[in-house]
């Protein structure tokens, strides 16, 4: 049947209360800091939040003990590891073969809407069918003797009498291949139904092996824009990247993680950690006393086993931001940059997208100064608000040099930092969090990576 949005039921919250501490799993740490949107990124045009806390009215809410349903499951799921296997692990069940819709789409489509990309993910025809877990195999010859024995190898699902098979080549799966049952591998080049083979932005890798430029897998159409139970957005981009795999962190007991709901064998997690103040370790400047920050990170959980970080998106670009007058904010605000979260924790070339929520402030702290395109109210710090002089003291007395001063190259005053702005809040609709980013124009220099 095809998915009716309207049908899709948006329970409340915006994450499941925290369950327990994340077992051996979750990739929160990584991610290329170049897919960091944080709330510039721009939804994709034509698009509309697709619901997937509750589908056709079931939600999960449960602590992480197993992988997702696969969206088809396969008769059996079991697969030798460190194996070079020449046949496919599994077979089909037949009873897993998705009804055809009459107005299902067909063929490739790089301009298709959220609409589209979940009755793709929904009922897919293209063949494919998934293990829940990305099975970890030994490098295959045919990659030896091409001279890729490096990086990781997942057997993922099948595809008719092929092995899905994933090549983490750099901390995430991005080449996909098939393997015959004789053993013989072909690179997939083009996965995704979003991916155009013809006119395609960036060419196929090339790893001595044969190419096949016409196979995708429906699966992989993901829409962009999800909606969480709360009704906020967060942004999937599952082209050209096929997710990490998770693995086991050192830090993980100080991990909770909870479940904003599945659709068609994805869900979608929240990874709650509370984290330490990297500016005061850099120079002696505390937080306020009583007050904490914890990271919230979402992720999307793939029917193949992997996990994919989202971006959670719930004001949209900062410059389409509509400043009331009496908030004193500038319009133009001098915050159309990049805002990130308190810590500006991304650095290196992997990272999630970290998002600081502040504990231990009361409401009367914050005071409403905007509102979004999407039309949710933006905050800023009122004078009295204890973080403001905080973050005010690590922008003055630590300026990056790259950080926007007065015409005489001093630091701008507290004031106008405030309503640069230097910080602009949120609060999450159900639980009442409050969710705060800083402006990257208006920060100390970072001493961390």
């Amino acid at each position: 049947m095809t998915p009716n949005l309207g049908d899709l039921i948006r329970a409340a919250g915006d994450a499941a209360a925290p369950t327990n501490a994340l077992p051996a799993s979750a990739a929160a740490s990584l991610l290329r800091a170049a897919r960091r949107r944080h709330l510039l990124h721009q939804a994709a045009a034509g698009t509309a939040a697709v619901c997937v806390a509750a589908l056709i009215g079931v939600v999960a809410v449960h602590p992480w003990t197993t992988a997702p349903s696969s969206l088809y499951p396969a008769t059996s799921t079991k697969a030798p590891t460190g194996t070079n296997s020449a046949s496919p692990t599994a077979t089909a069940s037949p009873t897993s073969k998705a009804t055809q819709s009459a107005n299902h789409p067909l063929g490739r489509n790089p301009a298709m809407t959220d609409a589209e990309a979940l009755q793709r993910v929904t009922e897919p025809q293209t063949g494919e069918h998934w293990f829940g877990t990305a099975r970890e195999i030994s490098v295959p010859q045919a990659m030896v003797a091409a001279g890729n024995d490096f990086g990781s190898w997942y057997e993922l699902g099948i595809h008719g009498n092929s092995t899905i098979v994933g090549w983490d080549s750099s901390q995430e799966i991005d080449v996909l291949f098939e393997r015959a049952p004789d053993g013989s591998y072909t690179q997939i080049d083009y996965p995704s139904p979003r991916q155009s083979a013809s006119t395609a932005t960036n060419g196929a890798e090339d790893h001595g092996l044969p190419h096949d430029p016409t196979t995708f897998y429906d699966t992989f159409a993901v829409p962009v824009e999800l909606s969480l139970p709360s009704g906020d957005p967060v942004e999937a981009h599952v082209v050209g990247s096929y997710g990490l795999v998770p693995y086991v962190r050192t830090d993980q007991q100080s991990i909770q993680r909870s479940s904003a709901g599945t659709f068609a064998g994805f869900e979608i997690v929240r990874d709650d950690q509370t984290r330490e103040f990297l500016w005061g370790n850099a120079y002696g400047i505390n937080l306020p006393a009583g007050v904490t920050i914890q990271d919230w990170v979402y992720m999307l959980r793939t029917p193949w086993g992997t996990e994919v970080a989202l971006d959670y998106n719930p004001l949209g670009p900062v410059g389409d931001i509509r400043w009331d007058a009496q908030s004193g904010v500038s319009t133009p605000a001098l915050g159309t940059g990049d805002f990130v979260d308190l810590n500006d924790s991304v650095g290196g070339s992997w990272s999630p997208d970290y998002n600081s929520v502040v504990r231990g402030l009361s409401d009367s702290d914050w005071m409403a100064a905007g509102s979004s395109q999407g039309g949710r109210t933006v905050y800023i710090p009122t004078k009295d608000n204890p973080l403001l002089a905080v973050m005010y003291r690590t922008y003055a007395e630590h300026r990056d040099p790259a950080s926007i001063a007065d015409n005489g190259g001093a630091p701008l005053s507290q004031e106008e930092f405030r309503l640069g702005p230097g910080l602009i809040a949120y609060r999450t609709p159900s639980s009442g969090s409050w969710v705060v980013w800083l402006n990257k124009a208006l920060e100390g220099a970072r001493q961390w990576n």
